[in-house]
């Protein structure tokens, strides 16, 4: 559901909601409070009483009842001719109970034929004016009580709306901490998840381009230094093996040059947005045998060994991230092992697991999390050849297959790497 129509639905509720609530409460409380309706009821009773006693007296004789009715209990009857009330009331008149009721400006009339006369008995009653106050006043209190719900409905929007306004303004001014913090049940709340993911990656961003900006100038003094010296010392002598020796020096750094940048050109490639893995089933056990055959010759008398118990797996992956994070894995364990480098890969769970050991020093658990990060070289590698992007490309992989990547001690003594990819519960991937 967009925000449009989650903003929709919850006015649209609220206001229907509060009319039928508020108009039900008021209703009862005016129900309560009006009387007017059993005012008249009891009129007209009077009146048809009244007719009903006149009926039986003499046409002087009414008269003289209707004068001492009066004055005893303070009403206004009166008798007029048939004809004048007929006129009168074909005009203005409203049939009620058998009554004829004229509403004036101020008054209620009241008529009633007299059956056995040509005689129509008339009663004026004063109007309930109080009605219009009370008309007034419940519906102010109406209106008041709809706009106390919308007030206090959209505050609470006011307010995360105004958060977002001063959180992209300290933005503006490179304040790259300027997160907001808004409820679950805010309608905004995508709103506000979405700038702090933005805001976390442009921060991410920029600490990679001030990481890398130092990395490779770092990386690129060394070599640039020896070739200069070289070329130096080549420059400076007429002796063919010290040349030779100086040129494959040279060459040597030229190639340490080469490998960094190919080294963050595949980092950047898989740092795009657009990047997305190609998943397809394939055999990772002969991914991983091909990897070893290929990484042996340079292990320098370590022992790799691939730890299966089946000659064949398939397993639903991007063949070439996967083969690329494990080359990463492998190659940082036979950097650091002392004598061994275990590679073994299983499933449980629906989800495929490959495992690097190593028996070398290991990593303190407080490096676990920053191990992964660019460009991040620990205090006991500084002698190891490398630029700090190996593990991060691995975590990169990770991430495309919606899976990840962690460290621990291993029972070799050294580093634990797992590499964990979820796998379909029903594959329909041939």
């Amino acid at each position: 559901m967009t925000l449009t129509q989650q903003l929709f639905f919850r006015f649209y509720a609220i206001i229907v909601i509060s009319l039928i609530a508020v108009g039900w409460f008021i209703n009862l409380l005016w129900s309560h409070s009006n009387t007017q309706e059993d005012d008249l009821s009891q009129v007209e009773i009077i009146v048809y009483l009244t007719s009903n006693q006149l009926e039986l007296l003499s046409p002087d004789e009414q008269v003289e009842y209707l004068e001492k009715l009066n004055s005893q209990k303070q009403l206004s009857f009166s008798l007029l001719p048939q004809s004048q009330v007929t006129i009168f009331g074909a005009e203005k008149g409203v049939p009620h109970a058998n009554q004829l009721v004229v509403d004036e400006e101020n008054s209620l009339f009241f008529y009633k034929l007299i059956p056995s006369s040509n005689k129509v008995l008339a009663l004026e009653v004063p109007k309930y004016h109080a009605r219009n106050t009370y008309d007034f006043f419940w519906l102010t209190g109406f209106y008041l009580i709809i706009a106390a719900i919308i007030y206090l409905t959209t505050r609470p929007l006011a307010k995360d709306l105004l958060d977002l306004e001063k959180a992209s303004s300290s933005f503006a001014k490179h304040n790259w901490d300027a997160k907001v913090d808004i409820s679950q049940t805010s309608p905004v709340y995508h709103l506000a998840e979405a700038y702090n993911q933005l805001l976390t990656r442009i921060s991410q961003l920029l600490n990679d381009q001030k990481e890398m900006s130092h990395a490779i100038s770092h990386e690129l003094r060394t070599p640039l230094a020896r070739i200069k010296f070289s070329l130096e010392l080549a420059q400076n002598t007429e002796d063919s093996q010290t040349i030779k020796k100086q040129l494959s020096s040279i060459t040597d750094d030229i190639n340490e040059i080469h490998s960094l940048i190919e080294e963050l050109l595949n980092y950047a490639s898989l740092e795009k947005e657009s990047v997305k893995a190609n998943i397809e089933k394939g055999d990772i056990i002969q991914l991983l045998e091909h990897m070893v055959d290929k990484l042996t010759p340079h292990t320098n008398e370590v022992l790799l060994t691939l730890k299966s118990r089946a000659s064949s797996l398939n397993i639903y992956c991007d063949s070439y991230l996967i083969e690329r994070a494990a080359q990463n894995l492998i190659i940082n364990g036979l950097k650091y092992a002392k004598s061994k480098v275990l590679v073994s890969i299983s499933i449980s769970q629906n989800h495929a697991r490959l495992i690097v050991e190593d028996d070398g020093p290991g990593i303190s658990p407080d490096d676990y999390q920053q191990v992964f990060d660019s460009f991040v070289r620990l205090e006991k590698s500084n002698n190891k050849k490398g630029f700090g992007l190996g593990l991060a490309i691995v975590r990169r992989i990770a991430q495309l297959h919606s899976g990840r990547i962690e460290v621990s001690r291993s029972k070799l003594g050294g580093a634990r790497f797992v590499l964990s990819i979820p796998q379909p519960e029903n594959p329909t991937l041939p």
